[in-house]
């Protein structure tokens, strides 16, 4: 088996995280701070970062468990994009601090895992 929806989606989340480490370090710099919090945009940073990786990693576990099961791609690849778009969203609100797509980055996260659960849960039983 070559796991090729779960290369496919780590590259993305891959890519994702390597932003946000980039943003989270140029705004450090920016603000000449090598450790602590720093100001505010640079606690919003960091917890963009933090959070992604935070929740991507078990996610992408979950994900590759569900592909090494061979479960159907259809779901694979929806579930991926729908978790995907949900980190982007918090991110985002997280860097702009737009209210509503942190609660929206939530919830798809954990209708993300609650799916995988299940889907598990199936695989399982």
């Amino acid at each position: 088996m070559d796991f090729k929806i779960t290369t496919l989606f780590t590259f993305f989340y891959l890519l994702m995280y390597l932003v946000l480490s980039i943003y989270a370090a140029t705004t450090r710099r920016k603000q000449k701070v090598a450790e602590g919090a720093g100001d505010e945009t640079l606690q919003r940073a960091s917890r963009a970062h933090g959070n992604f990786i935070e929740f991507t990693t078990i996610f992408l576990f979950s994900f590759l468990i569900l592909e090494i099961n061979n479960t159907n791609s259809m779901y694979l690849y929806s579930i991926g994009t729908f978790f995907l778009i949900g980190r982007i969203s918090h991110a985002y609100s997280m860097v702009w601090k737009k209210g509503l797509f942190r609660m929206l980055g939530m919830v798809t996260t954990f209708v993300s895992y609650i799916s995988n659960l299940i889907y598990l849960l199936s695989i399982i039983l």
